[in-house]
């Protein structure tokens, strides 16, 4: 049975290596704002049950382009993410996620009968 070599490698937690082969030992810390909008992001993503392509969608409906499906995932992991300080761009898609779930809570929280 084949095993992965970097099967324990261990990874600090809120970071990720450059993409560029010369760099891969430099590890770049995300801030804590950007944790905690991670962790609100996959709370209020299972909370509402989407998939990554809802994600995808909400995001393209607004923006005119989506995210990565692979970042998305990334982003959210416990384990690994967020390991990486996404692009401006890509972090205030996040944000507008964000802010739309929370207001669809809030919106199903106190229904107006």
């Amino acid at each position: 049975m084949l095993e992965h070599q970097n099967k324990s490698k261990k990874f600090k937690a809120g970071s990720v290596h450059n993409a560029r082969p010369s760099e891969k030992r430099n590890r770049y810390e995300c801030g804590d704002d950007v944790k905690a909008l991670a962790k609100e992001m996959k709370r209020l993503v299972s909370l509402f049950k989407f998939s990554n392509h809802d994600i995808y969608a909400v995001i393209k409906q607004e923006f005119g382009e989506g995210v990565g499906k692979q970042t998305v995932m990334m982003f959210m992991d416990d384990v690994y993410g967020p390991a990486f300080r996404p692009r401006a761009k890509t972090l205030d898609k996040y944000k507008y996620l964000v802010w739309l779930l929370r207001n669809k809570e809030k919106q199903f929280a106190n229904p107006k009968i």
